[in-house]
């Protein structure tokens, strides 16, 4: 089984409230702070969709750096190939060379 080399989760989409510190967000803790009803549902739903685009972002940089390591080892594969392939021609060039009828065979 391979080593996982990037570990991807996901994180809580829901909105902190306006004015709430980072720490309350992460343990729950309800705001001290009271704002207008419309206000707060709309900084809600900025700060939801401004997590949900920035999950997007890590994702294609993930999808990104995948693909690139996937293109580094594709022309690895395709060198390596090169090169076998111009070995097996050398031998191919120098087994048409040999004459079976000189070379004396041993019993």
């Amino acid at each position: 089984m391979p080593f996982a080399k990037r570990v991807v989760e996901p994180t809580r989409v829901r909105a902190a409230s306006p004015g709430s510190s980072r720490a309350d967000t992460l343990t729950g803790e309800t705001p001290r702070v009271v704002i207008d009803r419309e206000l707060t549902i709309n900084a809600f739903a900025n700060r939801a969709l401004v997590t949900a685009l920035r999950q997007l972002s890590n994702l294609a940089k993930q999808a990104d750096d995948i693909c690139a390591e996937l293109t580094d080892e594709c022309q690895a594969v395709s060198q390596r190939t090169g090169k076998l392939s111009g070995r097996v021609s050398d031998l191919s060039q120098t087994i048409k060379a040999l004459d079976s009828r000189t070379v004396t065979v041993r019993e």
